[in-house]
Protein backbone atom coordinates (compact mmCIF):
# COMPACT_ATOMS: atom_id res chain seq x y z
CA UNK A 1 0.00 0.00 0.00
CA UNK A 2 1.19 3.51 -1.18
CA UNK A 3 0.59 7.27 0.65
CA UNK A 4 -1.68 9.35 -0.95
CA UNK A 5 -0.71 12.87 -1.79
CA UNK A 6 -3.62 15.24 -2.27
CA UNK A 7 -2.49 18.47 -4.20
CA UNK A 8 -5.32 21.22 -3.51
CA UNK A 9 -5.15 22.34 -7.47
CA UNK A 10 -5.24 20.37 -10.88
CA UNK A 11 -1.95 21.11 -12.38
CA UNK A 12 0.18 19.06 -14.89
CA UNK A 13 3.23 19.90 -13.21
CA UNK A 14 3.25 16.82 -10.65
CA UNK A 15 2.70 14.45 -13.22
CA UNK A 16 5.18 15.49 -15.51
CA UNK A 17 7.91 15.28 -12.71
CA UNK A 18 6.86 11.87 -11.84
CA UNK A 19 5.98 12.67 -8.25
CA UNK A 20 4.31 8.96 -7.89
CA UNK A 21 7.61 7.34 -8.79
CA UNK A 22 10.17 10.29 -6.77
CA UNK A 23 8.10 9.74 -3.57
CA UNK A 24 6.45 6.69 -3.75
CA UNK A 25 2.89 8.10 -3.72
CA UNK A 26 -0.56 7.89 -5.22
CA UNK A 27 -0.81 11.76 -6.06
CA UNK A 28 -4.34 13.02 -6.62
CA UNK A 29 -4.83 16.39 -7.98
CA UNK A 30 -8.94 17.44 -7.23
CA UNK A 31 -10.75 19.24 -10.35
CA UNK A 32 -13.51 21.41 -9.46
CA UNK A 33 -16.58 22.95 -11.32
CA UNK A 34 -16.33 26.60 -9.47
CA UNK A 35 -13.29 28.43 -8.80
CA UNK A 36 -12.47 26.60 -5.40
CA UNK A 37 -12.16 28.22 -2.04
CA UNK A 38 -12.10 24.91 -0.59
CA UNK A 39 -15.15 26.04 2.48
CA UNK A 40 -18.41 24.43 2.53
CA UNK A 41 -21.60 26.47 2.75
CA UNK A 42 -24.20 25.46 5.12
CA UNK A 43 -26.91 23.16 3.97
CA UNK A 44 -29.44 25.15 2.43
CA UNK A 45 -33.31 25.12 3.77
CA UNK A 46 -34.26 25.30 0.10
CA UNK A 47 -33.55 21.90 -1.26
CA UNK A 48 -33.65 23.36 -4.79
CA UNK A 49 -30.52 25.65 -4.09
CA UNK A 50 -27.16 23.95 -5.07
CA UNK A 51 -25.08 23.28 -2.00
CA UNK A 52 -21.57 23.64 -2.24
CA UNK A 53 -19.22 21.87 -0.23
CA UNK A 54 -15.72 21.62 -1.68
CA UNK A 55 -14.29 20.32 1.22
CA UNK A 56 -16.80 18.22 1.51
CA UNK A 57 -15.96 16.90 -1.69
CA UNK A 58 -12.33 15.86 -0.73
CA UNK A 59 -13.09 14.17 2.56
CA UNK A 60 -16.94 12.57 0.87
CA UNK A 61 -15.55 11.39 -2.83
CA UNK A 62 -12.16 12.40 -3.51
CA UNK A 63 -10.58 10.27 -0.74
CA UNK A 64 -13.49 7.55 -0.47
CA UNK A 65 -13.05 6.89 -4.12
CA UNK A 66 -9.30 7.05 -4.26
CA UNK A 67 -8.53 4.35 -1.80
CA UNK A 68 -11.33 2.26 -3.02
CA UNK A 69 -9.63 2.18 -6.66
CA UNK A 70 -6.04 1.94 -5.30
CA UNK A 71 -3.97 0.01 -3.22
CA UNK A 72 -3.48 3.43 -0.95
CA UNK A 73 -2.48 3.15 2.46
CA UNK A 74 -5.97 4.59 4.14
CA UNK A 75 -5.67 5.61 6.92
CA UNK A 76 -4.53 8.94 8.75
CA UNK A 77 -0.56 8.13 8.55
CA UNK A 78 -0.87 7.57 4.56
CA UNK A 79 -2.79 11.01 3.93
CA UNK A 80 -0.79 14.46 2.84
CA UNK A 81 -1.85 17.81 1.75
CA UNK A 82 -0.09 20.38 -0.21
CA UNK A 83 -1.06 23.53 -1.54
CA UNK A 84 -0.43 27.24 -2.72
CA UNK A 85 -2.63 30.33 -1.72
CA UNK A 86 -5.89 29.98 -1.67
CA UNK A 87 -5.53 25.94 -2.03
CA UNK A 88 -3.17 26.11 0.76
CA UNK A 89 -5.55 27.80 2.80
CA UNK A 90 -7.56 24.37 1.58
CA UNK A 91 -5.22 21.86 2.50
CA UNK A 92 -4.49 23.94 5.88
CA UNK A 93 -8.20 24.05 6.90
CA UNK A 94 -8.84 20.73 5.46
CA UNK A 95 -6.03 19.62 8.13
CA UNK A 96 -6.95 21.90 11.04
CA UNK A 97 -10.56 20.54 10.69
CA UNK A 98 -9.56 17.11 10.20
CA UNK A 99 -6.62 15.77 12.13
CA UNK A 100 -7.80 12.68 12.72
CA UNK A 101 -7.85 11.89 8.78
CA UNK A 102 -4.72 13.63 7.56
CA UNK A 103 -0.95 13.19 8.77
CA UNK A 104 0.56 16.53 7.48
CA UNK A 105 -0.05 19.76 5.18
CA UNK A 106 2.71 21.68 3.47
CA UNK A 107 1.28 25.36 2.15
CA UNK A 108 3.16 27.92 0.76
CA UNK A 109 2.00 31.28 0.37
CA UNK A 110 -1.24 31.02 2.60
CA UNK A 111 -3.94 33.07 1.35
CA UNK A 112 -5.05 35.85 3.84
CA UNK A 113 -7.05 34.29 6.48
CA UNK A 114 -8.77 37.41 7.31
CA UNK A 115 -10.25 38.73 3.94
CA UNK A 116 -12.12 42.34 4.30
CA UNK A 117 -15.24 42.20 3.57
CA UNK A 118 -15.11 43.41 0.27
CA UNK A 119 -12.87 41.24 -1.08
CA UNK A 120 -14.92 38.34 0.40
CA UNK A 121 -17.86 39.56 -1.46
CA UNK A 122 -16.06 40.30 -4.85
CA UNK A 123 -13.28 37.55 -5.22
CA UNK A 124 -15.83 34.45 -5.75
CA UNK A 125 -15.23 33.56 -1.65
CA UNK A 126 -19.45 33.48 -1.29
CA UNK A 127 -19.41 30.38 -3.84
CA UNK A 128 -17.59 28.22 -1.40
CA UNK A 129 -18.23 29.20 2.27
CA UNK A 130 -21.59 30.82 1.79
CA UNK A 131 -22.21 34.32 3.96
CA UNK A 132 -19.01 35.58 5.50
CA UNK A 133 -19.96 34.73 9.02
CA UNK A 134 -20.11 30.79 8.24
CA UNK A 135 -16.20 31.60 7.32
CA UNK A 136 -15.57 33.44 10.21
CA UNK A 137 -17.06 30.65 12.37
CA UNK A 138 -16.45 27.36 11.06
CA UNK A 139 -13.18 28.36 8.59
CA UNK A 140 -11.29 31.32 9.58
CA UNK A 141 -7.38 29.60 10.46
CA UNK A 142 -6.93 32.39 12.88
CA UNK A 143 -9.67 31.43 14.99
CA UNK A 144 -9.51 27.46 14.39
CA UNK A 145 -6.19 27.86 15.98
CA UNK A 146 -7.46 29.32 19.69
CA UNK A 147 -9.45 26.83 19.80
CA UNK A 148 -8.66 23.60 22.00
CA UNK A 149 -10.72 21.17 19.43
CA UNK A 150 -7.78 22.25 16.80
CA UNK A 151 -5.09 22.48 18.79
CA UNK A 152 -5.06 19.25 21.18
CA UNK A 153 -4.65 16.71 18.20
CA UNK A 154 -1.82 18.91 16.85
CA UNK A 155 0.32 19.22 19.63
CA UNK A 156 3.28 17.11 20.67
CA UNK A 157 6.39 15.95 18.90
CA UNK A 158 5.45 15.60 15.92
CA UNK A 159 5.54 18.68 13.00
CA UNK A 160 2.94 18.19 11.25
CA UNK A 161 2.59 21.31 9.59
CA UNK A 162 5.00 23.18 7.27
CA UNK A 163 4.33 27.13 6.38
CA UNK A 164 6.64 28.56 3.61
CA UNK A 165 6.51 32.05 1.87
CA UNK A 166 7.93 33.41 -0.63
CA UNK A 167 7.64 37.11 1.25
CA UNK A 168 6.71 37.68 4.89
CA UNK A 169 3.60 40.15 3.48
CA UNK A 170 2.03 38.06 1.09
CA UNK A 171 -1.15 36.74 2.93
CA UNK A 172 -1.70 35.77 5.61
CA UNK A 173 1.70 33.88 6.28
CA UNK A 174 2.50 35.99 9.08
CA UNK A 175 -0.25 36.31 11.32
CA UNK A 176 -0.74 32.11 11.10
CA UNK A 177 3.10 31.72 11.84
CA UNK A 178 2.44 33.81 14.82
CA UNK A 179 -0.76 31.33 15.64
CA UNK A 180 0.56 28.77 15.32
CA UNK A 181 3.71 29.96 17.98
CA UNK A 182 0.81 31.13 20.33
CA UNK A 183 -0.92 28.02 20.19
CA UNK A 184 2.93 25.96 21.13
CA UNK A 185 1.86 23.67 18.19
CA UNK A 186 4.89 22.16 16.20
CA UNK A 187 5.47 23.31 12.99
CA UNK A 188 8.25 23.87 10.40
CA UNK A 189 8.31 27.71 8.65
CA UNK A 190 11.09 28.54 5.90
CA UNK A 191 10.64 31.98 4.05
CA UNK A 192 12.46 31.97 0.57
CA UNK A 193 13.06 35.92 0.00
CA UNK A 194 12.39 36.90 -3.80
CA UNK A 195 10.37 33.06 -4.43
CA UNK A 196 7.62 34.17 -6.95
CA UNK A 197 3.75 33.30 -5.95
CA UNK A 198 3.37 30.29 -8.41
CA UNK A 199 3.41 26.89 -8.34
CA UNK A 200 6.81 26.12 -10.32
CA UNK A 201 8.44 28.90 -8.33
CA UNK A 202 10.78 26.44 -6.67
CA UNK A 203 8.84 25.59 -3.24
CA UNK A 204 7.34 22.25 -4.27
CA UNK A 205 10.18 20.14 -3.69
CA UNK A 206 10.88 21.18 -0.73
CA UNK A 207 7.01 21.27 0.35
CA UNK A 208 7.45 17.48 -0.52
CA UNK A 209 10.32 16.43 0.98
CA UNK A 210 9.19 17.86 4.66
CA UNK A 211 6.23 15.91 5.13
CA UNK A 212 6.37 12.77 2.78
CA UNK A 213 7.64 9.84 4.19
CA UNK A 214 10.95 8.79 2.82
CA UNK A 215 10.01 5.87 0.08
CA UNK A 216 11.24 2.47 0.73
CA UNK A 217 14.16 1.02 -1.31
CA UNK A 218 13.33 -0.53 -4.03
Amino acid sequence: SLPLGILMLPFSFFFQHRWSNRYGVIVVAPAYDLEPWFGDMPKPQDASKRWIRQQGYVLDVVIPFIEKEFPTLAEKSGRYLIGFSKSGYGAFGLLLRNPEVFAKAAVYDCADPTPSEKIFLTWGMTLSYGPLENFDKNFNLLRLLKTEEVVKPLLGDSRRITLLAGKLSYGGVEAIHHALQESKIPYTYVVFPGMGHSWNAGWLSMAANSILPIPPKP
